[in-house]
């Protein structure tokens, strides 16, 4: 297969070009908003669902079987101090535990 000059010099100029466009995009990779992550530990036998407030609306956060363990993350907290809420399916079974949030470790709540 033969390519002429002017084919060759073109692939290479638009080559070139998008390498120039590629470089002249800024990539932020990772979050300014801090995350922090919680283990709930579900005690009842029966599922919860976990949600959390820092002051503003609720939010959902997920949900933890009975009798088990999950590592939870908290992302756009406005404040490090935050409440969850644990609720069963038809709101029999309701708990509130405060929680103050700290960057690089863990914080373990026990819905019983």
């Amino acid at each position: 297969m033969r390519f002429s000059f002017a084919r060759v010099a073109g692939l290479f100029v638009l080559v070139a070009l998008s390498q120039g466009c590629a470089s002249t995009r800024s990539v932020s990779v990772g979050s300014d908003t801090p995350t922090y992550s919680v283990d709930v530990t579900n005690q009842m036998s029966h599922t919860i669902w976990i949600h959390w407030s820092d002051g503003g609306s609720t939010k959902h956060l997920g949900s933890v079987g009975g009798g088990r363990t999950e590592r939870l993350i908290v992302a756009g907290a406005k404040s490090a101090s935050v409440t969850f809420t644990a609720n069963d399916a038809n709101n029999a079974h309701t708990r509130t535990y405060p929680v103050t949030l700290a960057a690089g470790s863990t914080q373990k709540i026990t819905v019983r």
